[in-house]
């Protein structure tokens, strides 16, 4: 049995067909460049921001992840609020949580003092000289 449509059946398919798949396909592209925008972003701020603290002693680590947060909070809200994109709210979300591992920083650092134990004061090593004489 052989199906044979007329010219007036084949172009409402093809109607049907480019009402629903292009649409589609468009949809799934924007979605796949959003995807990309917000990675790109998430590697910038890993970049910029945290990959900075491993070579930072513990005193200096304290004033750079506070000025940090000086940073994050400026470009939250003088720069990412007036970004019009469909990508601004995740955005927004990434800073907050680089913020937050900075604010986490610098809370744990108010917490512990680092005290090198190695370091030996003066007086000890003058004592022991003396003695040794």
């Amino acid at each position: 049995m052989k199906v044979v449509f007329d010219i007036d059946t084949l172009s409402f398919i093809m109607g049907m067909f480019s009402t629903i798949v292009f649409p589609f396909l468009i949809w799934l592209f924007n979605k796949f460049v959003k995807i990309i925008k917000i990675k790109r972003f998430k590697k910038l701020l890993y970049r910029e921001y945290v990959l900075k603290i491993k070579g930072i002693k513990h005193e200096e680590l304290k004033k750079y992840s506070s000025d940090s947060i000086r940073r994050l909070n400026y470009l939250i809200e003088k720069e990412l609020t007036y970004f019009n994109n469909d990508v601004q709210f995740e955005y927004i979300r990434a800073v907050e949580y680089t913020n937050m591992l900075f604010f986490s920083i610098t809370e744990k650092s108010k917490s512990t003092e680092f005290r090198d134990v190695l370091k030996v004061p003066i007086e000890v090593i003058e004592d022991e000289k003396r003695e040794k004489d």
